[in-house]
């Protein structure tokens, strides 16, 4: 690969692959973590898919990067809510809606109650009904985009507003440490990942601009993750350790793991086999939630067993579903808004 296109645009022309990426990362991650709960020790491969569960912060870094671009085109809030929400919400009923019936009242015996409370995230906030948490996210994420997207393009220096950002998460986060507890432990899952949502806001510029991946800002950015990380250990202050930890891990990883498959997609790009492996990323890339969606609908059912053997029919199964109700979700998408 040549040095002069390393740049960060790489980032959106391997989206896709990415996204594949980090949805087979989480599938992954659930498998170790299965076999963690059956009690099959992590080693080996197992050791490594425990580390999938950083493929969330991925996610979240993309997703700030695609807003980027989408909010940049068309800076009406209005219509920016409206579309995102119709990107999310279709497939989300579709999967969820039944799922919840089923689950509350067959499966649990519990009421309708239940099943609105947990549609609609509530559960999650009051009970730690963590089941679709990411979803739920992803839909807050949308809604305060466009006040970090202006706090951080306000300022010339786009690192000040970056900071700025960080500030008021951090103090958001500490506020509901201390004053609610309870309700940041049932969240804290989510909460602690949107570091990672503010970073790909902030790295969407460069990448829309092409910008250099350079050495410098990079080792400087690394090291004060390092050094964030070193201090919190030192300190054992229960506000860092409680608010800032994950976050600093999750940015630390998921920037990680982004730069060396960006480096290992650029090299192998011109053999043969690439062919290959971008139609394996792709079509997971492009179906992300459904499959999400299914995925953790089908594990709560049948608590995946643990062997590979059973594992990998119920992955196919998320992905063969994922294209009916991916087409379905854009078909109701394009019905209310033409």
């Amino acid at each position: 690969m040549n040095k002069k296109i390393f740049t960060w645009n790489l980032l959106s022309i391997y989206r896709t692959e990415l996204m594949g990426c980090s949805i087979l990362g989480i599938i992954l991650f659930h498998w170790s973590e299965n076999c963690s709960n059956h009690g099959i020790p992590l080693t080996g491969f197992l050791k490594l898919f425990s580390l999938g569960n950083r493929f969330v912060d991925v996610f979240l870094i993309l997703s700030g990067i695609g807003l980027y671009y989408s909010y940049r085109k068309n800076e009406d809030t209005k219509n920016f809510y409206i579309r995102r929400m119709f990107n999310i919400l279709p497939s989300y009923c579709i999967i969820a809606m039944p799922y919840w019936i089923y689950y509350d009242l067959i499966f649990s015996t519990r009421t309708w109650m239940n099943v609105l409370l947990d549609f609609s995230f509530i559960s999650f906030v009051t009970e730690a009904c963590r089941r679709f948490w990411f979803i739920g996210l992803i839909i807050v994420l949308y809604l305060l985009f466009p006040a970090f997207y202006k706090i951080i393009y306000h300022w010339k220096n786009r690192w000040i507003g970056t900071a700025l950002s960080f500030a008021v998460y951090l103090i958001f986060a500490a506020g509901l440490w201390k004053t609610a507890p309870s309700v940041y432990s049932n969240i804290e899952i989510a909460l602690g990942r949107i570091p990672c949502f503010i970073l790909g806001i902030f790295l969407g510029e460069k990448v829309y601009n092409k910008q250099h991946i350079t050495k410098k800002p990079l080792a400087a950015a690394y090291a004060g993750l390092l050094s964030s990380t070193a201090l919190i250990k030192f300190c054992r202050l229960p506000f860092l350790t409680n608010v800032a930890d994950r976050s600093i891990e999750g940015i630390f990883y998921a920037l990680s793991f982004l730069l060396i498959l960006i480096t290992l997609l650029a090299f192998i790009e011109n053999l043969k086999i690439y062919s290959v492996i971008k139609i394996l990323l792709c079509v997971p890339g492009r179906m992300t939630m459904e499959i999400y969606l299914l995925h953790v609908a089908f594990r709560s059912i049948f608590d995946y067993p643990a062997d590979f053997t059973n594992y990998h029919l119920l992955i196919a199964a998320s992905i063969l579903l994922a294209f009916p109700i991916h087409k379905a979700g854009k078909a109701v998408s394009q019905f209310f808004r033409s």
